[in-house]
């Protein structure tokens, strides 16, 4: 994924750079690297921010309360999965909701 991630920065698409950041982030939730998990993904909400790609924000927040999650901080989970599911309505979102609300 990083050579995914290189390889949009040399073409300047911050759109597949924005999609790569979450993919790494996604990656390194999956094997506990909490820390450079967030990092990536606040990398990827700026771009999609600065893209106005509205989706991509809410996914990017989805990711962010996953994250959150697993660390077992839940009011910083729900800020994000709150902040994902005001500007859309996106079914995995709404999917986070009802796991953080059963904890």
């Amino acid at each position: 994924m990083r050579l995914g991630l290189a390889a949009a920065r040399r073409l300047g698409d911050l759109a597949a750079q924005a999609r790569a950041h979450r993919q790494i982030a996604r990656d390194l939730v999956f094997v506990g690297e909490y820390d450079t998990a967030r990092f990536q993904l606040r990398r990827a909400l700026r771009l999609y921010r600065a893209l106005g790609d509205v989706a991509g924000i809410c996914e990017t927040h989805r990711g962010l309360a996953v994250t959150y999650f697993h660390e077992q901080r839940r009011a910083m989970a729900k800020g994000h999965d709150d902040a994902g599911l005001s500007m859309c309505s996106c079914s995995n979102a709404i999917e986070v909701s009802a796991s953080l609300a059963t904890v």
